[in-house]
């Protein structure tokens, strides 16, 4: 009786979990488990479609704590996330017009990797550039921001980019550990070739969806 109740409570609170939001288990880091029972029972994100808008309208921008590349130093610097250019950039100053970066979003990956960056919402976003990996390192305070929102708008994102082909698999934004246990978005994974070599155990193609 006690499972059934449990079971229909579960089915209530998840009952429109978009299609692109990973589902935690018990083996995630606590980040991600966190912001899933807060999203689910505090946010109510899953019973109240309009409250997933910050992740689901194509649009993002805000402000994120930028690791120096020379003097190691964090500074708030502007990123946005958009589904139009499929990118996600930032500015070094909010009132610049042209970005320092941008990363597509079909060669970004990202892990969390707190003990190097000395926050506990640490994240370090790899891309590509000129052929070259990229590395940039960022934390935020708030937890549902780098642990929920980001990575659930960029999946909703890489589900729609345009690949050249119909044989070409979509990608998708992965996080990983940082002992190099890959998470999905929830669907099967489909190694259709082997990951490009500037990712290398990081950037797996998954299969469209």
């Amino acid at each position: 009786m006690a499972s059934h109740g449990n079971d229909a409570a579960r089915d209530a609170y998840e009952s429109k979990v978009p299609p692109f939001y990973y589902r935690p288990t018990s083996s995630d880091c606590q980040l991600l488990r966190e912001q899933w029972i807060r999203a689910k029972y505090e946010r109510l994100e899953f019973t109240h479609p309009e409250k997933q808008e910050p992740y689901s309208a194509g649009y993002r921008e805000g402000s994120l704590w930028k690791r120096g590349r020379d003097n190691g130093q964090f500074l708030s610097r502007k990123f946005v996330l958009t589904e139009r250019e499929g990118s996600l950039k930032y500015f070094n100053r909010n009132d610049a017009k042209e970005p320092k970066a941008v990363m597509k979003i079909e060669h970004l990956n990202a892990t969390f990797q707190p003990a190097k960056i000395g926050h506990p919402h640490g994240l370090q976003i790899t891309y590509l550039k000129d052929n070259s990996t990229r590395n940039i390192f960022v934390y935020h305070e708030d937890g549902k921001t780098l642990g929920g929102h980001l990575p659930v708008a960029v999946n909703a994102i890489a589900v729609n980019v345009e690949v050249p082909t119909p044989e070409t698999p979509r990608p998708v934004f992965v996080i990983i550990q940082p002992g190099g246990e890959l998470w999905d978005r929830g669907v099967t994974v489909s190694f259709s070739e082997e990951p490009p070599h500037w990712f290398p155990w990081q950037w797996h193609h998954l299969a469209s969806p």
